[in-house]
């Protein structure tokens, strides 16, 4: 098992390919029950899918413009 942590491009790339971010209006898609948690950028729901009825915590964040680094 090889414990060396990625560079930043191998760990962008990663980010880029795995994690997925919505664009579209979360309330679409769940029902927000309750807020349950905030922070400086984001806030944290119990939301419940609408289709589903499974129950999550939803991040939602503002996105801002993308940067280069």
């Amino acid at each position: 098992m090889d414990d060396a942590l990625p560079t930043n491009k191998e760990f962008l790339d990663e980010l880029q390919r795995t994690v997925v971010f919505q664009t579209e209006d979360p309330e679409k898609r769940y029902e927000m029950v309750k807020e349950i948690g905030m922070g400086g950028f984001a806030r944290i729901y119990l939301a419940r899918n609408i289709k589903s009825g499974e129950y999550f915590a939803l991040k939602y964040m503002k996105a801002k413009k993308k940067k280069e680094l």
